[in-house]
C-alpha cells in the first residue's frame, strides 16, 4: 500500500504524473516566453495586444486544469476538497506553483478585458476612463509575477529532479530556455539536480529515449556524454547497442 501524499491515490494518476509534470513544466516555460516577448517589444505597455492576452490565458488555464486533474485542491489553511480524496496531496513547491499560475490567470483575465475596454469604450467617454491605467499596473504585476516564477518553477523542478521526462524537456531545450527563463538547459540543470555537470542527466535521458524507441535522440545524448569524457564506458556500451539496432533495421 502507498503511504504519504500518494495513499488512495489512483493508478491511472500516478502513471501520467511524469508526463503531466513535464507537460506544466513546458507550458509554463512556453508562457513565459511569449509574454517577455511581447513585454520586450512594446514601448507602451499597455499596447500589449488583445490576442497576446487571450493566447497567455488559454496556456495558463491548461496548466491549472493539468494540476487540478493531478493534485488536490487547497481551498482553505490546511483544507482541501474532499471530492479530491483520490489525487496527490501537493508538495509546497507543487502550492506554490498553482499559486503562482492561478495569480497569473486570473490578472491575465483582468488585463484582457481591461483591453478591451480601453480599446472599445474609452474613445467613446472622450478618456474619463481608468481603463488605461488599470491595465497598465496589471501589465507590471503580471510582469512581476512572471519573473517571481521562474524560482517558483525551479523549486518544483527541483522536487522532481528524478523525473527523467521532465529532465528530457530540459534538454530538448537547452538553448530556447534563456529567451523564456533567463538561462539555458546546462545551467538550468546544475540547479534542478545539483549536479556540477550534465553528464549523468544525459545518460538517463539518453537511456529514455532508447526504451521509446528513438534512438536518433538517444544517440546525440550518448554522443554528447563521450564528447566530454571519451571513457564513459555506459555511454559506449549504449552507442554500440544503438548501432546494432539500426544495422538490423537497415538489413530488415
Amino acid at each position: 500500500m502507498l503511504n504519504g501524499r500518494h495513499a488512495y491515490v489512483s493508478e491511472y494518476l500516478l502513471g501520467i504524473k511524469d508526463w503531466m509534470i513535464r507537460k506544466m513544466a513546458g507550458k509554463y516555460i512556453l508562457a513565459c516566453e511569449k509574454f517577455k516577448k511581447t513585454y520586450a517589444g512594446l514601448k507602451i505597455k499597455i499596447d500589449f495586444p488583445f490576442d497576446d492576452l487571450d493566447d497567455l490565458s488559454d496556456i495558463l488555464f491548461e496548466i491549472k486544469e493539468d494540476h487540478h486533474l493531478v493534485f488536490k485542491r487547497i481551498v482553505g489553511p490546511e483544507k482541501i476538497n474532499i471530492e479530491d480524496r483520490h489525487k496527490i496531496d501537493p508538495a509546497q513547491p507543487e502550492i506554490n506553483f498553482i499559486t503562482n499560475v492561478g495569480r497569473l490567470f486570473h490578472k491575465t483575465l483582468v488585463a484582457r478585458e481591461l483591453k478591451y475596454l480601453h480599446k472599445h469604450y474609452d474613445p467613446l467617454n472622450h478618456g474619463d476612463s481608468d481603463a488605461a491605467s488599470e491595465l497598465e499596473q496589471q501589465i507590471k504585476q503580471l510582469k512581476s509575477l512572471f519573473d517571481a516564477g521562474v524560482e517558483v518553477l525551479i523549486e518544483l523542478m527541483q522536487l522532481h529532479s528524478s523525473n527523467v521526462q521532465m529532465l528530457a524537456l530540459i534538454v530538448e531545450n537547452d538553448r530556447n530556455l534563456r529567451r523564456s527563463i533567463g538561462m539555458n538547459g546546462t545551467e538550468l540543470l546544475k540547479r534542478v539536480t545539483g549536479q556540477a555537470t550534465p553528464e549523468a542527466t544525459f545518460y538517463l535521458t539518453g537511456k529514455y529515449y532508447m526504451e521509446g524507441g528513438w534512438y536518433d535522440r538517444a544517440g546525440q545524448m550518448f554522443k554528447r556524454i563521450l564528447k566530454a569524457n571519451p571513457k564513459h564506458a555506459a555511454a559506449r556500451l549504449a552507442m554500440d547497442e544503438i548501432k546494432m539496432v539500426q544495422a538490423k533495421k537497415i538489413r530488415a
